[in-house]
């Protein structure tokens, strides 16, 4: 399968993720996944309906790793499993229900193995997986894009990627983050590759 065919399924799911930032998501699985010698874990944070999500569970099924999806299915102001969206939640003002994106997310990704975790990231143990390629997607206030970073980034194989999604400079924390880690942090992560709201870096060394 390539990546054409693959966004044949995607491109009738609703969301935000564009085909040209589809492309090198999907390329950089290939790079990130295809070079790590052993099992290599993609995890995505984020996932609403799930239109991302069956690009990576397209690969994953393609090459038979493991898919991790994290997506708390809650967008409602101050209710539990919000995992800090609150601050962007002008997003959501026609999608505050649970269930109803719940099960359009299932119905999208039928099919297509993967390990789905209904709850915010900030509850979640990564430590159990070894990560070739992480997609942070999930709530885009900077604290919550530090917490994610927080949990996901230590756990990123050496040669390891992870890709964010609305890095733009006029909303949401994404763009603060990355650009402390292609600075502050750049002894160990380096910039791998950008397509318009999408923006991909690679580990280069060891976390201490």
């Amino acid at each position: 399968m390539n990546f054409e065919q693959a966004w044949e399924r995607t491109s009738g799911v609703e969301g935000w993720l564009h085909k040209n930032e589809g492309r090198l998501l999907w390329e950089t699985c290939e790079r990130a996944v295809g070079s790590w010698p052993g099992p290599g874990t993609i995890v995505e944070i984020g996932a609403y309906k799930g239109r991302s999500t069956t690009l990576l569970g397209q690969y994953a099924q393609e090459v038979g790793e493991d898919l991790i999806v994290v997506e708390p299915f809650w967008y409602g102001e101050g209710e539990p499993g919000l995992d800090g969206r609150q601050e962007h939640d002008w997003m959501y003002t026609e999608h505050k229900f649970q269930a109803d994106t719940y099960a359009s997310y299932m119905a999208n990704m039928s099919g297509l193995p993967h390990t789905l975790i209904v709850e915010p990231s900030s509850r979640v143990n990564f430590n159990v997986y070894d990560i070739a390629m992480a997609f942070i997607d999930g709530d885009h206030t900077e604290s919550g894009v530090l917490m994610d970073c927080y949990k996901i980034m230590p756990r990123v194989v050496v040669g390891g990627m992870v890709a964010f999604h609305d890095y733009r400079p006029d909303v949401f924390g994404v763009k603060p983050v990355v650009d402390w880690l292609l600075g502050e942090a750049q002894e160990r992560w380096v910039l791998e590759g950008q397509e318009s709201e999408l923006v991909v870096v690679r580990r280069k060394s060891v976390w201490v």
